[in-house]
């Protein structure tokens, strides 16, 4: 079996593809194995990614001891931006909800 690795958006339009296999072990060796593969531009998008491991999002300060087990999967989501917040009412009464649809 393999670690498979699923790309979205940017990421997945950067490697040419959505998903791919590679072989375990800690997760930064994958991610430069990742850069390795599929150049330039998906390096310079990665730094910005949020990784998870089997669902669960990994901090940079977790990933260089973290060890990818044989059968997970990781994820490569680039950065997702909020929406606009909730503005206030002109005179700064309560929240204005928006348009009603």
């Amino acid at each position: 079996m393999a670690v498979q690795v699923r790309m979205f958006a940017a990421l997945r339009e950067a490697a040419g593809c959505g998903q791919t296999h590679v072989a375990p072990g800690a997760l930064d060796a994958i991610l430069a194995a990742l850069r390795d593969r599929y150049g330039e531009e998906f390096s310079r998008r990665l730094p910005a990614a949020t990784v998870l491991v089997d669902g669960r999002v990994i901090g940079a300060e977790e990933r260089p001891q973290l060890v990818v087990r044989d059968g997970a999967e990781v994820a490569l989501l680039p950065p997702v931006s909020g929406g606009a917040p909730r503005s206030r009412a002109p005179g700064g009464g309560r929240p204005w909800p928006g348009p009603r649809f």
